[in-house]
């Protein structure tokens, strides 16, 4: 009867992992970048059930060990893994000057995925599709969480202050000045997404 139990918690607490998931993605729905979580479920492995007992063998008064099959027992379910939907997401006009963008072309591999390389306030290398963008009051382009966007060569681009423009191909221009930034190329975001 407890095993009844566990199998109906294994199952309430998959549901409200899964419903947390669900809340999440709504509460971001409007986030710049914000890529939507999915999760599968699945089952623990099945029991077979089994009756052992014990049969009198008439006439020779020995008795007889067996085991009668009673069942299976499914003992509940798990959130197995959580995917990130990184498909590219709906372009919106913004209005602010900062603001980019990135656009997915053709790509080598199917789970591949283009990113803005951004360096957090550790120092570390990270990886961003959210182009909202701003610059602190150091000059410096940064990510709306302060991390600074990195150029080709891995520094962080430093405006001045002063007015500049987004090409096409993602150049920032100051002035005269043309300024790459470092996009990075995931080949398997699946593998991405565990590792960071």
């Amino acid at each position: 009867m407890l095993r009844g139990f566990y199998t109906a918690a294994s199952g309430m607490m998959a549901n409200h992992r899964s419903t947390e998931i669900i809340s999440n993605n709504i509460s971001n729905i409007n986030t710049p970048g914000y890529k939507t979580d999915e999760t599968s479920l699945r089952a623990f492995p099945e029991l077979l059930l089994q009756k052992m007992g014990q049969k009198h063998i008439p006439n020779t008064g020995m008795n007889r060990t067996y085991q009668q099959p009673l069942g299976n027992l499914s003992t509940g379910v798990y959130t197995q893994e959580n995917i990130v939907d990184f498909s590219q997401g709906e372009m919106k006009e913004t209005g602010m000057e900062t603001d980019m963008a990135i656009i997915n072309g053709e790509m080598p591999d199917e789970d591949g995925a283009i990113f803005f390389t951004v360096e957090n306030e550790d120092g570390e290398e990270r990886f961003t599709r959210n182009g909202h963008f701003t610059v602190d009051g150091e000059g410096y382009l940064t990510a709306n969480n302060g991390s600074y966007i990195l150029d080709e060569n891995n520094n962080r681009i430093q405006t001045n202050g002063l007015a500049f423009d987004i090409a096409n191909n993602g150049a920032v221009q100051i002035g005269e000045k043309e300024i790459l930034l470092n996009m990075s190329y995931v080949e398997n975001v699946n593998e991405f997404n565990q590792r960071y």
